[in-house]
């Protein structure tokens, strides 16, 4: 980012003493004061139990160059540059927008209700085989991590890739108007965030309200498996490519081998490309081909597609596959919607599994008034994917075990009380091998049962991570 303090109040149209600094030249901008490094904007964010206007001298202490905030400072303003602004949130979002309308480059954005950064991490997997690209960092997806993620970026990139989440309605329209996509990504839809959007209806409605904002020359790339979200794609303007349905744009999962390598068949129209992956389970078919209809949009090699696709980072805690002596386990910790752990489940049903499946699962949050049918549901697909014993952390535990008894009495169910109520049961199972699948929504914390369980399994192998 190459941004002047002048530069800085001009498009926040502040007040305060920052005009006798405008020579000044800043080096990044942060929100969080432990973050700070010298020649930083500190933007003094506000909430319901934090306020970030306290932290502005710890801020200068790190070597802040300047402050933008909603009040004033005692005794600071003679020290650093203030830029007071009424609202900190939508500063931020307009200086993400001017530093947007300055690149020269091509903005994808990629949207969802299912593994967003799985698909932008394979394009950008892809793209910087042979450009220079950019992406959010992390999963910083929102109102404040989007900002935040362009402020890092340097703005010579060819392209950048960035993964929009939402959970209320309206947030999609803000994050439009700052971003004005080149291409939207859209690999699908399901039952998420219910309580803030509403329906499966609102979810499409608002995904695709990000078509509103596409460039004059944009194009939406929508998979067209999802009634709902075509429909509501279908009422924006400009041009749409859809793939997978029956669409010429489709892939097929062919399996995992011994090495725990997925592999794919992807059909373009004629083509086919035969793909070796890491990601290795059919839930990422959709975020595969959708990453691959850009880049061919994009008019990228079939060579960077294939090499690309074969080796992407996987971010801590997503569809992790590792083995612990002889029990191979996903670490899917970060989180859990209903649509994804269908078809986590739905994966098993494989040889290559072993058996017992053990499943230690948590809640499924943000669902609303939709919470009870939908963890009620989520019993009944444990049963119908042959899954032996459930684990099960969180406040929903009596509708899953509800529907599980609805299917059979023949599968063992354990409540999570705490960590070590958890040891005490997992010991006494005395199981020596078999597959495990840990998934939950992100507050649930499963990373702390996994933690004990690997210390627990009885053999002691090293663990191997793919």
């Amino acid at each position: 980012m190459e941004l002047g303090l002048y530069e800085l109040g001009s498009i926040l149209g502040g007040i305060g003493n920052y005009l006798q600094f405008q020579d000044l030249k800043l080096e990044g901008i942060k929100t969080d004061s432990r973050m700070i490094q010298p020649g930083d904007v500190f933007v003094c964010l506000e909430g319901t139990n934090f306020d970030g206007h306290k932290f502005v001298r710890d801020a200068i202490s790190k070597g802040a160059r300047a402050v933008v905030s909603m009040k004033p400072i005692q005794d600071v303003q003679d020290k650093i540059p203030v830029i007071m602004v009424r609202d900190t949130y939508e500063a931020l979002l307009q200086i993400a927008t001017f530093l947007r309308n300055r690149f020269q480059g091509t903005v994808i954005s990629v949207t969802g209700s299912c593994g967003k950064t799985t698909t932008k991490e394979i394009l950008y997997s892809i793209l910087s085989k042979s450009h220079k690209v950019s992406k959010n960092y992390k999963n910083w997806n929102n109102l404040i991590g989007v900002p935040l993620s362009i402020f890092r970026f340097k703005g010579d990139e060819d392209f950048w890739v960035l993964e929009l989440g939402i959970n209320v309605i309206g947030e999609m329209d803000k994050l439009g108007k700052t971003v004005t996509p080149d291409i939207v990504c859209i690999p699908n839809i399901g039952p998420v965030h219910l309580e803030g959007l509403g329906s499966l209806t609102g979810v499409a409605r608002e995904k695709a309200n990000l078509l509103d904002y596409l460039s004059k020359n944009g194009v939406g790339i929508i998979n067209k498996k999802y009634p709902e979200l075509v429909l509501e794609a279908s009422k924006r303007p400009g041009r749409t490519l859809f793939f997978g349905g029956d669409s010429s744009y489709t892939i097929k999962f062919k399996g995992i081998d011994e090495k725990l390598q997925g592999r794919f068949d992807v059909f373009l129209d004629k083509e086919v490309l035969n793909i070796k992956t890491n990601l290795n389970m059919g839930i990422f078919q959709e975020n595969i081909l959708a990453a691959i209809c850009v880049a061919r949009e994009l008019g990228i090699s079939e060579e960077d597609i294939i090499k690309g696709v074969e080796h992407v980072p996987i971010p801590e805690h997503r569809a992790r596959w590792i083995w612990v002596g002889d029990f191979l386990i996903l670490d899917d910790c970060y989180n859990a919607n209903p649509l994804a752990m269908e078809r986590v489940f739905n994966d098993l049903n494989t040889p290559f599994f072993k058996r017992p499946i053990i499943s230690i699962l948590g809640d499924m949050l943000e669902l609303g008034e939709y919470s009870k049918k939908e963890h009620f549901r989520l019993g009944k697909i444990l049963v119908d994917n042959g899954v032996d014993v459930v684990f099960y952390r969180g406040k929903f535990y009596s509708d899953v075990k509800n529907g599980i008894l609805s299917r059979t009495t023949n599968i063992a169910i354990y409540k999570i009380d705490n960590v070590d109520n958890f040891v005490d049961k997992w010991k006494k199972l005395n199981i020596s091998e078999g597959t495990i699948i840990v998934k939950g929504s992100r507050a649930v914390k499963l990373e702390e049962v996994l933690d004990l369980l690997i210390k627990n399994i009885k053999s002691n192998s090293m663990v191997k991570q793919y």
